[in-house]
């Protein structure tokens, strides 16, 4: 049912695309990357990799009523490991703004936080483990977005109907684990799998000198555990219910910016509190620039 939902989706975009109203833009970004180690690793592994990325971008105002599509795939040609080659959909939505209201549908791809470093609040979009090991790149989740706009703050209910399972590096890289996890294989908390549908609020905006966003998610955990497999050295990704809140602000003083991220998560495990506190020196030039 999942399934259909989201090609019924997609199909209805690629119509509309077609429509002769509208202004159409288009980005290509494309990629070279080379990874070279002053000693070799352990076989299967190489001491240097070299791989080819293509994400092209293309934005479709249907007319001029407020009606936007955009479509953003993603390639991934590497050297030595066949798992790192990979295509995404980053984002493939129908976007229809009215006069206080925002209606989105599709495959996106969505940012909550302020902090640079260690994304606490951010969790709508699984992790794509294949493009590196820093959790900045995401994959495209399906979802449903309605957003209610008022004079300086946001309203932002989300369904999300299916989960995307993390992948994971092959034993050609050198970045991958110790052990191999079989990602096909992969354990739910829910009976429904990775057809469980998510559920998230979102209330953001500004006042004075402060940017602030309070943020509660309740489905699957976009974070896996590892529980062993029925083949001995292989580890299975567990995925558990949680119910998260969340607490970002950033506030800027001059030429300082002050940040915080703070959760509190609740599951089956022992609930835990997290926080992250930044302080950063911005060069007015630089942020020119």
């Amino acid at each position: 049912m999942k399934l259909k939902i989201i090609l019924s989706i997609q199909i209805l975009l690629l119509s509309l695309l077609s429509s002769p109203a509208g202004a159409f833009e288009s980005l290509i970004e494309f990629g070279v990357q080379g990874v070279v180690f002053s000693q070799a690793g352990p076989p299967p592994t190489s001491s240097e990799d070299f791989s080819l990325s293509l994400r092209p971008k293309f934005t479709h105002q249907i007319d001029s009523q407020g009606i936007y599509l955009t479509f953003e795939p993603f390639f991934r040609w590497d050297q030595r490991d066949d798992g790192r080659t990979h295509a995404d959909i980053g984002e493939f939505k129908l976007l229809k703004v009215f006069d206080q209201w925002e209606l989105e549908a599709g495959t996106s791809k969505i940012f909550w936080g302020v902090a640079e470093s260690n994304h606490l609040v951010d969790i709508i979009n699984q992790t794509d483990a294949l493009e590196g090991i820093d959790d900045e790149d995401k994959l495209g989740q399906p979802l449903l977005r309605l957003s209610r706009i008022f004079e300086q703050t946001t309203l932002d209910a989300y369904v999300l109907p299916g989960f995307r399972a993390r992948q994971f590096l092959g034993a050609e890289s050198r970045f991958a684990f110790p052990f191999e996890v079989d990602s096909d294989q992969a354990v739910y908390e829910s009976d429904e799998g990775d057809d469980h549908v998510d559920f998230a609020l979102r209330y953001s905006g500004y006042a004075g000198q402060a940017d602030y966003g309070v943020s509660w998610f309740k489905g699957t955990s976009r974070d896996p555990q590892f529980i062993p497999g029925s083949t001995p050295g292989v580890m299975l990704p567990y995925y558990e219910q949680i119910e998260r809140i969340g607490v970002d602000v950033q506030y800027t003083v001059e030429a300082w910016l002050w940040k915080l991220e703070a959760i509190r998560q609740a599951s089956s495990q022992p609930s835990y509190s997290a926080g992250l506190n930044i302080r950063c020196l911005i060069c007015r030039m630089a942020c020119m620039i």
